[in-house]
């Protein structure tokens, strides 16, 4: 049996990657992310982190959030079956990482990057679902709807497109190649494009959000 992946080790699941171990053996060869930048396979890139802060209201819960998982990872397992403490734990970190996520500053940053930007083309905007940006006509508001409405808008004027689950295959597909044409100047995703994307003419990509699943990254 030949197992070809990109992370034939599952993200936080040691049982499933247990099992894949089990059924094809150890890896035999691997090629790694230098090695395909080496051999230009892949686009190089640079790296450059934004640092934002977190809004008071999003600091205080966050700060909350942190003091009960700190209490839950040292609780007496008499208090809580391993089960629920272990479900328990993992909504929380859950919730802390969609206002890391969230955070609402992020959106004046992305402005601060995109202006100079902002007749440029072949860019990728990578959201993440949140939707604790605030409420409008009683509604959360979503952060790939603020990005959106504010690259769309004076002063970018951007023609950017959304790119998630909720679109078509079809739809996807038609905007991927408008974003290839230079039709449409970006697209603002969700997830749809983080398992790989072959658009070579790409020249910025932006991360709002990211989890730590090595894949994603």
């Amino acid at each position: 049996r030949l197992g070809v992946s990109a992370n034939p080790e599952r993200w936080l699941d040691p049982d499933g990657t247990a099992r894949i171990r089990e059924y094809f053996g150890d890896v035999v060869m691997s090629f790694s992310l230098q090695d395909a930048l080496n051999g230009k396979y892949l686009c190089p890139y640079v790296y450059h982190p934004i640092v934002v802060d977190l809004d008071d209201d999003e600091h205080e819960r966050y700060l909350e959030l942190s003091e009960l998982i700190a209490k839950l990872a040292v609780m007496n397992q008499s208090e809580l079956s391993p089960d629920d403490s272990e479900g328990v734990l993992e909504l929380l970190l859950f919730e802390r990482a969609r206002i890391i996520g969230g955070a609402r500053q992020k959106i004046g940053a992305l402005q601060g990057i995109l202006t100079p930007l902002r007749r440029d083309d072949h860019i990728i905007v990578y959201c993440s679902d949140a939707s604790d940006l605030g409420e409008h006509d009683g509604q959360n508001v979503r952060q790939i709807d603020e990005v959106i409405q504010k690259m769309s808008v004076p002063p970018l004027s951007m023609n950017v497109a959304r790119y998630t689950y909720a679109e078509s295959v079809a739809l996807r597909a038609r905007r991927q190649t408008e974003l290839e044409n230079g039709v449409i100047q970006g697209l603002v995703a969700i997830r749809c494009l983080d398992e790989g994307v072959d658009i070579p003419e790409i020249k910025t990509a932006i991360i709002m959000a990211s989890t730590t699943n090595p894949r994603q990254f």
